[in-house]
């Protein structure tokens, strides 16, 4: 497990699902890389209910996401 002032930088969640006629085979692996933090760290509090998206980058400055990745609620 992680310790100390650590952020994850990247994660990775693979699934697979096979259905044949002999039946259902699931699996699904998980990875996360994880770095140290050097700086302070931001504490957002949320008060209200929100929606969030976790999208793409291509590494250029706008404001438009290039693909929507992960939609999200917080009640």
């Amino acid at each position: 497990m992680l310790q100390g002032s650590n952020k994850i930088e990247k994660a990775i969640h693979k699934a697979i699902i096979k259905v044949d006629e002999k039946g259902t085979v699931a699996s699904a692996a998980n990875v996360f890389r994880a770095i140290s933090r050097s700086s302070a760290t931001n504490t957002f509090n949320a008060t209200h209910p929100f929606l969030y998206f976790i999208t793409s980058n291509d590494g250029t400055i706008s404001m438009a996401p290039k693909d929507i990745l992960f939609m999200g609620t917080f009640c």
